[in-house]
């Protein structure tokens, strides 16, 4: 495993990066991992890489996970960059689009949740808990599903239907909030700390 710890976007502060962790717990900042890069290059060839199926899991040793059976995985294809020359009759550079419909969940929050659930999986956490607008949700219930985790989504009362039945039919609790979805982080806070 080539990493090295998990650190506070905000403050700095670092954390261990084989604990369940959410946010810092000094500012309350996001935590991104960081890796030991040296390394990486050393034992990490492009030869190796192109060895490899072009998909998600391609660059495993720059993901947070420290072995690939902990690995869950709905299929995460690569996904198109379709570069614009004229949008609306006027002449662009540099603009793209990235294509994420191909991922299994139809939104980008697929890559993360695939990601998520296969390091909690590696931490031994068996439910899963989460405030939603929808597709992180819906991502949620696949993976965990996949997982064999319990997953409960907190989720406004106007979420659009499509999500709401893709997260039921993939067997998550769900349970719709009077609200926002930082009136959904709040149940979900106080939850986390009642039921672990």
């Amino acid at each position: 495993m080539f990493i090295i710890s998990a650190e506070c976007s905000k403050c700095g502060e670092t954390f261990p990066a084989n604990e369940v962790l959410t946010v810092c717990t000094k500012c309350g900042g996001a935590l991104l991992f960081q890796y030991d890069l040296d390394r990486v290059v050393e034992k990490v060839s492009k030869s190796v890489l192109k060895k490899r199926e072009n998909t998600f899991w391609k660059f495993r040793e720059l993901l947070p996970i420290s072995s690939s059976k902990n690995i869950v995985s709905l299929g995460e294809p690569y996904t198109l960059i379709l570069r614009f020359s004229v949008i609306n009759g006027k002449t662009t550079k540099n603009v793209c689009f990235k294509d994420d419909e191909r991922l299994p969940t139809g939104t980008f929050k697929a890559r993360g949740m695939a990601l998520a659930v296969s390091k909690l999986k590696e931490l031994g956490v068996k439910r899963v808990a989460l405030p939603s607008a929808g597709n992180a949700a819906a991502a949620l219930a696949a993976y965990g599903a996949k997982a064999g985790m319990d997953v409960y989504a907190f989720i406004p009362k106007d979420v659009p239907e499509s999500n709401l039945k893709e997260c039921i039919y993939l067997g998550a609790e769900v349970y719709l909030v009077s609200g926002m979805i930082n009136d959904a982080a709040e149940i979900v806070r106080r939850f986390s700390k009642n039921y672990g």
